[in-house]
Parts: C-alpha cells; structure tokens; sequence
C-alpha cells in the first residue's frame, strides 16, 4: 500500500510560520476498491496553538493503491472550521504518528473487505486510531471528519461528535 498521509500532501504548501493549505488524514471510504477521502483548507498560524483553519475548500478522493485521483471537488461557501486544537506536545509528534500509521496500514485493509472491526485482532489498533486520531487530528476538526469520513468513524466505533 503506498504512504497514504503522503498522497494526500501532494496538494499540500503548508509554511511551518505562515500557514497554508492544510489537509485531514486519510479517511477511507466503503466500495469495491480502496479509496481514501481527504479534505483540505487553508490555516494560518497566529501565535497561539494550532491553526485558523478556513472552511473546507476541496475534497478529494485517491485510489490508495495507485495512487490516482478519483475524484477532486472543490467546495465553496462553507463555514470556518475554527482552531486545529492538537492534543500533544510537539515531542510527542512523530512518536503518534508512527503509531497511527502502524495501525491504518493494519486497518483499512480490513475495512475494504468489510470484516467486523470488533475482532480480538483488531481491538488493539481499533483503539490506537480511536485514541491518537482525534488527537492529532484535532477534536474541534472531528464535526467535519465526520462529515467526510462517517463510515470509517462509525465501523471505528468512534461516537460521533
């Protein structure tokens, strides 16, 4: 399976000082072959914690296994998203990321061929993703990965927000 959070960033030109175009992790969708769904929107920086983020100015769909596009929508008109309040400290990052990744790599396969996520191989990783996701997503950001992700959150477990 290829790098999932790097296809996403291949629309990405986010300036660790200034800001820029910010996308969600990779949200799987249900359906005959392995697509992931992400949503992008411009934040800013302003001095505090997290981003200013605009509202969702596109969605995006990826074949996950050649990496194409299979769909790139841009959305207009919608709501600010307000603050990406991250839930960690910085030296924290990498560790969390690699840990999310390890468990979607082990996951999304399972959830494109539709088996139970409640299965005692499972769990571990179910809940490594229900733990770490909000957090690095930002849990004021999970209104809108719901949105765009609701059958992976829902086959997750996750309660929605």
């Amino acid at each position: 399976m290829l790098d999932l959070k790097a296809m996403m960033s291949r629309f990405d030109g986010l300036d660790p000082t200034a800001g820029g175009v910010w996308h969600s992790y990779p949200l799987p969708q249900p359906g005959s072959r392995l697509v992931v769904r992400a949503f992008y929107a411009f934040g800013r920086f302003d001095g505090t914690p997290g981003l200013v983020m605009s509202p969702v100015t596109r969605v995006a769909e990826i074949d996950a296994e050649s990496g194409e596009a299979v769909s790139n929508q841009e959305i207009t008109g919608g709501a600010p998203l307000g603050r990406s309040g991250n839930d960690f400290v910085p030296d924290e990052y990498e560790h969390l990321v690699a840990r999310l990744d390890a468990a979607y790599r082990k996951l999304i396969p399972e959830f494109a061929r539709g088996r139970r996520s409640d299965s005692a191989e499972l769990k571990q990783d179910v809940a490594v993703v229900l733990d770490i996701f909000p957090r690095l997503q930002g849990r004021s950001l999970m209104p809108t990965v719901w949105q765009y992700g609701k059958d992976w959150m829902s086959w997750l477990g996750a309660t929605p927000p």
